[in-house]
């Protein structure tokens, strides 16, 4: 889970509506890959949302406060 938090804090990815519901693992031989689903577009077009999706920053402070509750809501805290 940490590998997919890096890689969406490190290019600025916010996903709006994100539970555990919408992570599927995937189990190869030796590895297991945690894959995100998430629907397309927004229900809610308007300027949050042009805000967020060209300012990484606060992407980047949305995902880790969304996040923390993911990790709350799966038991890893």
């Amino acid at each position: 889970m940490s590998d997919l938090f890096l890689f969406f804090y490190k290019y600025g990815i916010y996903l709006g509506d994100i539970n555990s519901d919408q992570i599927l693992i995937k189990k190869n031989r030796d590895k297991i890959t945690p894959i995100v689903i998430d629907g397309l577009g927004t229900r809610r077009y308007g300027l949050k949302l042009i805000i967020i999706s060209n300012f990484t920053v606060l992407a980047r402070r949305k995902l880790v406060k969304k996040w923390r509750k993911l990790e709350y809501e799966l038991g890893v805290l």
